[in-house]
């Protein structure tokens, strides 16, 4: 019992088939060449102009100002402030495939002391590493003055960076391109094999890691050809999912997630799903709503059992976004959901 509600989930046991559904999608919207990838570079950096909500008793601050005034050409043996007006961050970019020197990047800045708020403050120019330590972008920008209290110490800022350095990217190797599903999936992976061939015969094969590897045919350009096959069409298969999350009890769901024959019970009050049609229910067709709620106060959903379908009916009873909720955990647990749940 929970909040004085009562459900039970009896499952039938039948045979239903996982359900799928498929698209078809350009080659290039589902991959991405496996050579090319993004790059992170993270910077250590301060915050200035803050109205007294900077640091208040982290000495990271006073170490972050003493090597910027030293860097300046400034004595800083000795400096100590309790100003309030600066606080130490991280800031952290994205560097795109192919990105450019001169291009800009979005940042991410976070307090990294007992600052209250970044709000209203400026940040001033931070040196951006790679892992391998080479500074790849800077980073100097101003912060909104105004922030929801919980991103007050954490910013994200468009075009707050400019890329420094290239990195460099290989488009091809030896004549070789290979691609990498954005969400892999073995039949998505060999229709786009499939798809490949059928435009340039046997070019195309998956190996064992499941990269795509195609070959670039003889005068042709490499970059030109991929630009060709990734126009390509390629029928793309996802299992059905459902997505709750149970802290904002938002339930999201695809339209053809399928579950088997199941019957909750509320409160003497049952809601009954089919896969089948009974046979004494033969002469359905003609019964209306009203006569579907049999005497024990049954309904019944024979023809269409899908989540959608029960997630309908629960909230035409009145149901709670969380008592649904849970009555979607009990079903996939008993192992009649037939698809993907994912709980945030």
């Amino acid at each position: 019992m929970k909040n004085g509600f009562i459900y039970s989930v009896i499952i039938k046991i039948l045979i239903f088939p996982s359900i799928v559904f498929s698209l078809s999608m350009p080659l290039g919207d589902i991959t991405r060449l496996s050579t090319m990838k993004e790059n992170q570079i993270t910077g250590f950096g301060m915050v200035v102009g803050l109205p007294q909500t900077g640091d208040r008793q982290s000495p990271i601050a006073n170490l972050a100002i003493k090597r910027f005034l030293e860097n300046a050409g400034f004595e800083a043996a000795n400096s100590n402030t309790n100003s309030r007006n600066i606080a130490a961050v991280m800031v952290m970019a994205k560097i795109p495939p192919m990105a450019k020197k001169g291009d800009s990047v979005d940042l991410w800045i976070s307090s990294i002391g007992d600052a209250k708020s970044l709000a209203g403050g400026y940040l001033l120019q931070t040196p951006l590493k790679g892992a391998d330590g080479i500074i790849y972008g800077v980073a100097q920008t101003p912060l909104p003055a105004t922030a929801v209290k919980s991103e007050k110490n954490t910013f994200y800022v468009i075009n707050g960076g400019i890329m420094e350095k290239e990195i460099p990217a290989q488009i091809s190797s030896e004549g070789l391109l290979e691609l990498s599903l954005r969400n892999y999936d073995f039949n998505t992976a060999q229709n786009a094999v499939n798809s490949i061939n059928k435009k340039f015969p046997d070019s195309a094969t998956l190996n064992q890691q499941g990269q795509i590897k195609v070959k670039v045919p003889q005068g042709k350009d490499s970059i030109a050809f991929l630009s060709e096959i990734y126009l390509l069409p390629v029928e793309v298969h996802s299992v059905s999912r459902v997505v709750i999350d149970s802290a904002n009890g938002t339930i999201i769901m695809g339209a053809d997630v399928g579950i088997s024959g199941v019957v909750v019970t509320r409160n003497g009050l049952n809601i009954e799903i089919s896969d089948k049609k009974k046979k004494e229910n033969s002469a359905n067709n003609a019964m209306s709503e009203k006569d579907k709620k049999d005497i024990s106060g049954t309904i019944l959903l024979e023809e269409t059992p899908k989540v959608s379908d029960l997630v309908d009916h629960l909230n035409k009873l009145g149901l709670g976004v969380h008592d649904i909720i849970e009555i979607l955990k009990g079903i996939h647990k008993a192992g009649a959901l037939h698809g993907e749940l994912i709980i945030l």
